[in-house]
C-alpha cells in the first residue's frame, strides 16, 4: 500500500511535469505565427490594376475569390490560432495519454505487490497454522505429561501416608516399648503423728520410689513444707444444720509462701532398688502462739517436684502435693511438743493438686 501511494504522487508529479513541457513547446509556435502574420503575410500588397475585360482576364470573374488584406491577415491569424490550439491539444492528449499509461502500470504493479502481499499472507498464515497444530500437539503432550504426573503424585501422596502410618505405628510401638521399660518416680509420705510448736523442728517424712524396670538419671528432687492455721466457724448442727464447706481451707493467718529447695534425693535411683527416705520441715510463727494456745485446727501442707530422665534420654518429672487435716491434738508436754493420734484419729495424708500432680509423668 505505501509503494502505490507513493507510486501515484509520481504520476501525478510526471503530469504537472509533461503539461509544463507542453506549454512551454506551445508558446513559442504561437509567438512565430504572429510574427508571420504581421511581417510576412499581413504586409498590404501594392494595388495591382484591374485587368477585367482584358484578354488575361475575361468577363467570367469570381468575386468570392476577392478578399480584403484586413480579411486575408484575419484568416491567417484564425489559421495560426486553430494550428496552435491543435498543437497543444494533441500535447495535452499525449501526456494524458502518458499519465493514463504510468497509472496502469502503476496499477498493474500495485496489483502485482498486493498478489505478492497475499501470497506472503497465505504463507505467513500457513505457518502460523502449522504453529497452530505444534502448539496444540505440544499441549495435548503437556497435558498428557500433567495428567501422568498427578497420577505419579497420587500415588507418591499414597505411599507417603502408608509410610507415615507405618512410621506412626512404629513410633508408637518404641513409645509403648520406652514407657514400658523406662523409670517411673513415685513418692510415698510417712504418717506425721507429732506436732512440735517451740523448736521448729518438724519434719514430714517421705520416700523416693523407682517403680519402673530401668534407672532413673539426673534425678532432681524439690519440696518443702507448711503449717496453717484454720479460721473457726461456728455452725449448728441440727436438722437442717451443715458445715460450712470453706471450713478446711479458710486460713486463720496468711500462711508462708513456699520455698522450694533440694530434699537430698540421689541423682540416680536403680530399678529394683530400696526407695529413698527424703524430709521436708515447717515451723509455727511465733506471732501465732496466742491462736495456737486456742487449740486451732491445723492444716500441713507438702508440695514438691521430682525432675529426672529415663535410659532412653527423654526427660520425665512427678509432682507432688499432699496434706493433712488435724483437728484435735493433745496436750503440750515439756519440750513443747502434742501428739496428733488418739485424739484426731482420722487425720491422714490425702492427694491435692491438679491432675498432674503425684503422677509419673
Amino acid at each position: 500500500m505505501f509503494l502505490g501511494y507513493n507510486f501515484r504522487i509520481m504520476l501525478k508529479v510526471l503530469a504537472v511535469i509533461a503539461v509544463a513541457v507542453v506549454l512551454a513547446y506551445s508558446e513559442p509556435s504561437i509567438a512565430q505565427t504572429q510574427k508571420k502574420v504581421s511581417d510576412g503575410g499581413g504586409t498590404t500588397q501594392a494595388a495591382q490594376p484591374d485587368k477585367r475585360g482584358t484578354e488575361s482576364s475575361p468577363l467570367v470573374v469570381n468575386t468570392r475569390a476577392i478578399q480584403t488584406d484586413a480579411e486575408a491577415a484575419e484568416e491567417k491569424r484564425q489559421e495560426a490560432e486553430r494550428e496552435h490550439t491543435d498543437r497543444w491539444i494533441i500535447g495535452l492528449t499525449i501526456a494524458i495519454a502518458v499519465c493514463a499509461f504510468l497509472q496502469f502500470g502503476g496499477i498493474v504493479a500495485q496489483v502485482v505487490v498486493y498478489l505478492r502481499q497475499t501470497d506472503i499472507m497465505r504463507d505467513t498464515l500457513t505457518a502460523i497454522a502449522g504453529q497452530g497444530t505444534t502448539a496444540q500437539s505440544t499441549l495435548q503432550a503437556i497435558n498428557r505429561q500433567a495428567d501422568l504426573m498427578d497420577t505419579q503424585t497420587e500415588i507418591l501422596r499414597d505411599s507417603v501416608t502408608a509410610a507415615q502410618a507405618s512410621a506412626d505405628a512404629a513410633n508408637a510401638q518404641i513409645k509403648m516399648m520406652r514407657d514400658k521399660d523406662r523409670a517411673r518416680i513415685a513418692i510415698e509420705v510417712l504418717p506425721f503423728d507429732t506436732l512440735n510448736f517451740t523448736n521448729g523442728n518438724n519434719r514430714v517424712l517421705f520416700k523416693v520410689n523407682n517403680f519402673g524396670p530401668t534407672h532413673a538419671l539426673n534425678v532432681r528432687a524439690k519440696g518443702d513444707a507448711r503449717a496453717v492455721i484454720l479460721k473457726e466457724h461456728s455452725f449448728a448442727l441440727g436438722l437442717f444444720g451443715s458445715y460450712p464447706e470453706n471450713q478446711y481451707r479458710d486460713p486463720d493467718f496468711e500462711p508462708l509462701p513456699f520455698e522450694f529447695e533440694d530434699v537430698g534425693v540421689s541423682p540416680v535411683l536403680r530399678a529394683g532398688s530400696d526407695p529413698e527416705e527424703a524430709w521436708a520441715a515447717f515451723i509455727f510463727p511465733d506471732e501465732w502462739e496466742e491462736a495456737i494456745a486456742c487449740g486451732p485446727k491445723i492444716a500441713i501442707e507438702l508440695r514438691g517436684v521430682i525432675d529426672y530422665e529415663d535410659v532412653f534420654g527423654d526427660p520425665h518429672f512427678t509432682k507432688f502435693s499432699y496434706d493433712m487435716r488435724v483437728l484435735r491434738w493433745g496436750p503440750l508436754d515439756s519440750t513443747g511438743q502434742a501428739k496428733i493420734r488418739p485424739f484426731s484419729p482420722f487425720s491422714h495424708w490425702f492427694q491435692s493438686g491438679g491432675e498432674e500432680d503425684n503422677q509419673a509423668t
